[in-house]
């Protein structure tokens, strides 16, 4: 699995969010408190109203700004996905909140709906896309999880979790491992061959695939991206066959329509 944008852009737009929920209530502040300290009998009694009304207010949204800021960090990182879901959670109370108030100042009925939908709209964004970008969560807390463990299936599951975040040359190192630990472990040709393949190392991910194909004849899988990495070289005959033969082999009817519209594709460059 290739990396995705989507935690990327839960963090940025989360972070921006919350620097703009600390820093508005500030400036109102800052400003309404420079207009009071004007010559006036009522300064201080003003000050303290304002602070009386506004105060907790003001200081729940900066506790929401400062959630939303961590939790955009968490979710540049890619870790502790509840932390980033609390802050994209932050984010769309905020929006809510802040599409109401603009929906009170508008005059007719569209424009009500129109602020509503702008600013909520734009603040579940960033809870949308932490949502979709749980596997890549989930694969940074299974490589830490798996830091310490020294098994051929635990550099196995560690080089997969690599996989799913995109980080290929640490996925092929983890692989590397697992089958130095064990020479036979399938699995672990297989998915190093997919990672050299991401990385265009097609040679050796062929040769991954064929210690892949030797050790389990009937892995389709490993067919289906032996047959790709051929199609990518320009040997479209020796493609085809793979990807037929994953084909017949496949059971997973998400794998066999994959190789059947690669298997297409194929046949044209012969």
């Amino acid at each position: 699995m290739k990396r995705t944008w989507m935690p990327r852009a839960a963090g940025i737009l989360c972070i921006i969010a919350g620097v703009l929920i600390v820093v508005i209530p500030v400036i109102v502040v800052a400003v309404n408190v420079g207009g009071l300290m004007k010559p006036s009998p009522m300064d201080g009694y003003g000050v303290f109203i304002l602070f009386l009304f506004f105060g907790p207010l003001i200081i729940l949204l900066i506790i929401v700004g400062i959630f939303a800021v961590v939790g955009g960090i968490y979710a540049l990182k890619r870790r502790r996905w509840g932390l980033a879901l609390a802050g994209s959670i932050c984010v769309l109370i905020f929006g809510i909140a802040l599409g109401g108030i603009g929906a009170l100042f508008a005059s007719v009925l569209s424009s009500v709906v129109l602020a509503f939908v702008v600013f909520a709209g734009l603040a579940l964004l960033p809870l949308i896309f932490v949502i979709l970008g749980k596997r890549e969560f989930k694969a940074k807390a299974l490589v830490s999880a798996l830091y310490r463990e020294e098994s051929a299936d635990a550099y196995y599951k560690r080089g997969d979790a690599y996989d799913e975040t995109g980080e290929y040359d640490k996925a092929i190192t983890s692989y590397s491992k697992a089958i130095e630990l064990d020479p036979n472990h399938a699995l672990s040709y297989c998915n190093r061959g997919y990672a050299y393949g991401e990385i265009g190392e097609y040679e050796k991910a062929i040769a991954d695939f064929n210690k892949a194909v030797e050790l389990d004849p009937n892995d389709a899988n490993a067919y289906y991206n032996r047959g790709l990495a051929y199609h990518e070289k320009g040997e479209a005959l020796e493609a085809v066959n793979d990807l037929e033969k994953c084909i017949g082999l496949s059971t997973d009817p998400k794998l066999t329509k994959a190789a059947q519209q690669a298997l297409r594709k194929a046949k044209k460059s012969l």
